[in-house]
């Protein structure tokens, strides 16, 4: 494959974000100067989300399917794509301007990158900014010593071949994107930090993240068993030192200096495809690192 015809494949699993979909669709179709092919599955919604589907008058490619869950609908998400490059983006998240074109043409230039990343806004469920999520470089052993996933869906890209061909823990619905993190570096691939905010993440109540994840959950019990993470006494005192390490990188990358100056955004729209205040404030948010 010439790098020059290299495409981006977006997955996007969906399940009752009816009210959401629209948003992430025409992030992706707005997207300028790179080949993309988006790729939905309705994952047995109850709502109107196959009529939006129906409805959309720009090529996708879509199907629906009985309910099976999030890890099961990415995993069929992937095997509809053709893509040389994927990107994750839920149904009730949305690219900024320009991210689909930056991150493939990292990909382009560095032919041996297989996973690229970078800052991701926080946004309520009007999409109105709450904060930024910056990053820093990847490091391995921070994975198991950090109480959350370090990096964000909608602000990752992986080369396909990367990938195994079912990447995602169908016993999972939360962490599946922990473990495909693991996978990855377990795998010897090579991430790349960019110092760009890629997406929106959208915070409401519906969503499964919200849900509380003690020593004893069954998910959180498989993905430390699985990753040699510690749990109990020992567990919280690697995450006290991985949250130190971590706050140190974020130091030397500038990452707190853009949050702190995103704080002045909070409030404000952040669609971009859609209104006015959305363009200034997604304008705002890319200017940050130039």
């Amino acid at each position: 494959m010439r790098a020059d015809r290299m495409k981006l494949s977006v997955l996007t699993p969906s399940y009752d974000y009816a009210h959401y979909l629209e948003d992430a669709l025409t992030s992706v179709d707005r997207q300028h100067g790179a080949s993309v092919e988006h790729v939905v599955i309705d994952d047995g919604s109850h709502d109107d989300s196959v009529e939006v589907l129906r409805r959309w008058p720009r090529e996708l490619v879509w199907r629906a399917k009985p309910n099976a869950g999030l890890s099961a609908t990415l995993n069929d998400c992937l095997a509809d794509a053709s893509g040389d490059v994927v990107g994750w983006l839920n149904a009730d998240d949305y690219y900024l301007p320009g991210a689909l074109e930056r991150a493939l043409a990292i990909f382009r230039a560095q032919p041996r990158t297989d996973v690229v990343f970078g800052d991701s806004v926080f946004v309520d469920a009007a999409g109105r900014v709450t904060r930024l999520l910056g990053q820093h470089p990847f490091q391995r052993r921070l994975l198991t010593r950090l109480p959350s996933p370090p990096l964000s869906p909608v602000a990752l890209f992986i080369r396909r071949s990367a990938l195994p061909a079912r990447p995602f823990d169908e016993g999972m619905r939360v962490l599946m994107d922990w473990d495909l993190y693991f996978q990855l570096a377990d795998r010897g691939a090579r991430f790349h930090y960019e110092p760009r905010c890629f997406g929106a993440f959208r915070r409401h109540e519906a969503q499964a993240s919200g849900e509380p994840m003690g020593d004893d959950h069954p998910e959180w019990v498989r993905l430390t068993s699985r990753h040699g993470m510690r749990r109990g006494n020992a567990g919280r005192l690697d995450r006290l030192a991985g949250n130190a390490a971590h706050a140190a990188l974020k130091l030397v990358a500038g990452s707190y200096r853009r949050q702190l100056t995103t704080n002045g955004l909070r409030g404000r729209d952040t669609r971009w495809f859609a209104t006015q205040e959305g363009a200034d404030t997604a304008a705002s948010l890319l200017g940050m690192y130039r």
